[in-house]
Formats: structure tokens, sequence, C-alpha cells
């Protein structure tokens, strides 16, 4: 019997992904790790490799449905729970899959699949990571042992726009508040700082982002945004850049965030 479960949003409480070598470190942006899971809720899960450094462990539901599917990845301590997009499951064939969210990939997704025995990570387009089982004792030392938690990324892209010269300006917010938790980056990609902010105002007219280095200005309008940076007396205009379309570019190639606790996160 095959069943597949499409999800409405990437933050469902569903899926697997893969970390770095070394566990993700606080960064701009993390939030406070949350419990997800306990040894005993885990009991019976399996947990695999893939000879860089990074474990997963992966949970299948007991019946043929796909409840209680979980996927988790990291360095054998801390263990993120990773968030899906798609899972499916063939309990006949014994085979099964999760499209991962992976944010620093460049294809912004990921697969991980069991077929005829062999579990792959793919973060690339025919570029699969191989998977093996690990040895009893390791995976007894990581359920009992790890810490099993929420991915730790917390905030959500706002806004994003550049000038003329490749300097790039990017605000972000805290997931779930849409009204606070402004962060405002400015400078070319790689090199991005965060600049303190002094005020935020927010009305029907538009957004100001100011901060002791100048005044990010976003007008709304109708049928497009305009936006411009403004350093004492000069102003330059800037360029809008749609968020979904660059969330590689936010997510790795601005060099705002690091590990974001999401599978692909250094590939």
């Amino acid at each position: 019997m095959r069943r597949l479960l499409v999800l409405s949003t990437v933050a469902a409480l569903l899926a697997g992904q893969q970390l770095a070598a070394a566990a993700p470190k606080p960064k701009p942006g993390s939030g406070a790790a949350t419990a997800t899971d306990t040894p005993a809720t885990l009991a019976g899960a399996s947990v695999y490799q893939d000879g860089l450094g990074n474990f997963y462990v992966i949970r299948l539901p007991v019946d043929d449905g796909l409840e209680g599917f979980r996927i988790y990845a990291g360095d054998g301590k801390a263990m993120y729970l990773q968030e899906a997009i798609s899972v499916s499951r063939d309990t006949g064939a014994h085979e099964w899959g999760a499209m991962l969210y992976a944010p620093r990939s460049d294809l912004g997704r990921a697969r991980l699949k069991h077929v005829d025995g062999k579990v792959t990570l793919q973060c690339q387009e025919d570029v699969p990571i191989d998977l093996t089982v690990t040895s009893q004792d390791q995976a007894k030392k990581i359920l009992n042992g790890g810490k099993f938690v929420k991915a730790p990324h917390n905030r959500m892209s706002h806004v994003l726009a550049r000038d003329d010269d490749g300097v790039y300006y990017f605000v972000d917010r805290l997931e779930g508040s849409p009204a606070r938790g402004f962060r405002v980056f400015a400078g070319p990609k790689g090199a991005m700082k965060e600049l303190p902010m002094t005020n935020v105002v927010s009305d029907s007219a538009g957004e100001i982002f100011a901060t002791k280095s100048g005044e990010l200005k976003i007008i709304t309008k109708t049928v497009d945004n305009t936006a411009s940076w403004r350093k004492g007396k000069v102003r330059t205009d800037l360029t809008m850049l749609p968020i979904k379309l660059n969330a590689y570019l936010i997510a790795r190639e601005l060099g705002v965030y690091g590990r974001m606790g999401y599978v692909c996160d250094d590939n």
C-alpha cells in the first residue's frame, strides 16, 4: 500500500535534515532549543551516518500510515527535527521518502529516501550521498544521550534590496512576530553588517527602518515597491528583490546566516 502526504507548508512536524561535521552554533537568527522527542518516543528508530560526521535518526510509523514519521539530523549530540515539504511511504516495498526544506541548498530542498535497501540524501541534482546504518552501540549512544530539538533558526526574511554598486540591504524579523524583532543588515554580499536600529515606522504608506548609520525607507505602492537608503542628505535609490526568488542568496551568499540546522547546510 502506498500513501502520499503533501504538506501545505514546510513548517510541518515531519521530515529530516543534514548538518555539517560540527553542530550548528548560534548565529544571527538562532533561537533557543525546544525539545521535541525523548529516547522513549524515539524507541525503535534507525540511526544512519554519512561519513562526514553527520548522523540521522529516522523513526517510521508503527502502522502503514504517515503519522509519527520523524527525521532528525545533527552531530549525534544536538539532533534537529526537520521540516518536510512532502513525505511518502510504500509499506509493501518497505520504501519511504521525504522532500526536505533545505534553504542553504541551491535547490532549496533535498530528497531523503530509502529504496531497494539503500538510504540516500540528495542535496544537488544527480549527486546522492549514501547513508549507512551505525553500529548498535553508536545508535544507543545517540538515542539515549542526544538532545532532540527543533532547528534553531527563527528568523523570517522581510525586505531585500540593493543599489547599483552591489551593496545589499536586508531586513529580517522574529518568526511569528510580524511587528517586532526587526534587524537591518547592509553591505556587499558575504560581508554584510548588522546596523543598530533606533526606530521602526510601519503604516499604510510604507516602512522606515532607522539605524545609527542611515535610514532604509520602503514605500509601498499599488503596483510595486520602491526603496531608498538615506545617509545624511544623500539618498540612494534601491532595487527591491523578491524574497522567494532569492532564498538561496539570503540563506547562504549574503553571509548573514551561518548553519541553520537544515539538511545540506554545508553542501
